[in-house]
């Protein structure tokens, strides 16, 4: 599981790694290096 912190409320978001193991590294990569903050979600 991972989870977004934003301004209003925390999002927490289940990963499969066991259906989607590339999606999910890649997912994570992104979310490790900080990729998504300050990143407008709508």
């Amino acid at each position: 599981m991972v989870t977004l912190h934003t301004n209003h409320v925390d999002v927490v978001i289940k990963t499969f790694a066991d259906k989607a193991p590339l999606t999910v590294e890649n997912f994570l990569d992104y979310y490790r290096g900080e990729f998504y903050d300050n990143t407008i979600f709508h």
